[in-house]
């Protein structure tokens, strides 16, 4: 799911399947042991925290608000999926930037990437990885 969001034409939709690939990690967060987390906003920020993932709140915010309005009212920052203008079209590509540093961080993975914040675009090293 993670890969064909890729293939999405649409924002919302690539969206979506971020938001489900999100889901699933956290269902299997919680598989490893790890304590449940209630709310959604609450899971972006506790994964985050939890794997020590950089974040600023205004973007965990602003997909929290966009994931809401999509999956409960149809609506794709405030208009008709498709019709939307504005940041919203980048938040399915951090997300999805969000997304990669989890599935790192879920396979044991520590390293400068794991790491990162996922909010802005660019080259991210994926250095190697260092015990401590």
């Amino acid at each position: 799911m993670h890969g064909r969001a890729k293939s999405c034409d649409w924002e919302w939709d690539s969206f979506i399947y971020q938001y489900i690939v999100f889901d699933a990690i956290y269902k299997f967060h919680v598989l490893t042991g790890q304590n449940k987390i209630q709310g959604h906003k609450n899971r972006l920020y506790g994964l985050c925290n939890f794997y020590g993932i950089k974040y600023e709140a205004k973007h965990i915010e602003n997909i929290y608000r966009l994931r809401n309005d999509l999956f409960h009212e149809a609506l794709w920052n405030g208009s008709t999926p498709g019709y939307s203008i504005g940041d919203a079209r980048l938040s399915a590509k951090w997300l999805e930037n969000l997304n990669s540093r989890l599935i790192v961080s879920l396979a044991g993975y520590k390293n400068g990437f794991s790491s990162s914040g996922w909010w802005f675009f660019g080259w991210q090293l994926f250095e190697k990885y260092e015990p401590c």
